[in-house]
């Protein structure tokens, strides 16, 4: 084969190998453009052992059934976290009103460091990242948000001990609200927490706000820090439950993964 042979063929082999590599690139354009679907949270989950992180999928659109859940799954290598994004669907004939559409993963064991993370849609889109583990923060950056919307790029964890949640009334019981704040004082400690975005709860200039509030009702954000016996602090909650059960709603968690 002499030069001009050559010349010619490696120009045809070259010329393939563009065609090739425009395939390959025309599906991420429209990748680009996709609507964004789905919202990606984090939370710490709490037990008697320890704390995990737990990733929440919800869909940014009421689905048409109350019983709709988004499909996901979780993979984990010391090299790589994946969280899947199956889909959405319907375990059984349609009931409730049309709401969002939920579901969660968690992770295992994670310890401090930077670990590559994936956060596929139907294994066909691809949003590569990493999830900073530090003393006190978990940060989540990605490199694209294809499909998706992130409630938090970081997290703040919620120090040993902390009691937190809410009471919420009916205007005329505020008083009875703030009667069970102050007793509930007397079985706590303070507790300022540092400005930020906790997963369940946010801090800002000390202004306490709580992710999910009791509809209409008027609600109290409480924050505090365990002193007393845990059953203490159940009676106390079980005692204004009972009581004022149609008025009233409490609703506190802990470190240990006690829901009150």
């Amino acid at each position: 084969m002499n030069m001009h042979h050559r010349i010619i063929l490696l120009f045809i082999i070259i010329s393939g190998l563009t065609t090739c590599k425009k395939e390959v690139l025309e599906p991420t354009i429209i990748v680009a453009n996709i609507e964004r679907e789905f919202v990606i949270g984090y939370v710490e989950k709490f037990s008697k052992t320890g704390r995990l992180l737990q990733f929440e999928v919800s869909t940014i659109n009421n689905q048409p059934c109350g019983n709709y859940t988004v499909k996901t799954s979780w993979q984990q290598s010391p090299s790589l976290l994946t969280l899947n994004i199956d889909g959405i669907t319907k375990n059984s004939t349609c009931i409730g009103n049309a709401a969002i559409a939920k579901g969660s993963e968690t992770a295992q064991n994670l310890s401090e460091g930077s670990w590559p993370i994936d956060i596929n849609i139907q294994r066909i889109i691809r949003n590569p990242g990493k999830l900073f583990i530090s003393k006190g923060t978990y940060q989540l950056i990605l490199e694209s948000t294809h499909g998706i919307s992130l409630i938090q790029k970081e997290l703040k964890q919620i120090p040993i001990g902390t009691i937190w949640g809410t009471i919420s009334y009916k205007p005329e019981y505020a008083a009875t609200a703030r009667v069970f704040i102050e007793d509930f004082k007397k079985l706590t400690r303070n507790n300022l927490l540092d400005d930020g975005e906790y997963g369940y709860f946010s801090v800002q200039n000390e202004i306490i706000k709580f992710r999910d509030n009791s509809g209409d009702l008027s609600t109290l954000p409480i924050i505090r820090n365990q002193q007393a016996d845990v059953d203490l602090i159940l009676h106390l909650v079980n005692t204004f439950r009972l009581k004022h059960k149609d008025n009233v709603i409490i609703q506190l968690s802990d470190t240990n993964g006690i829901i009150y």
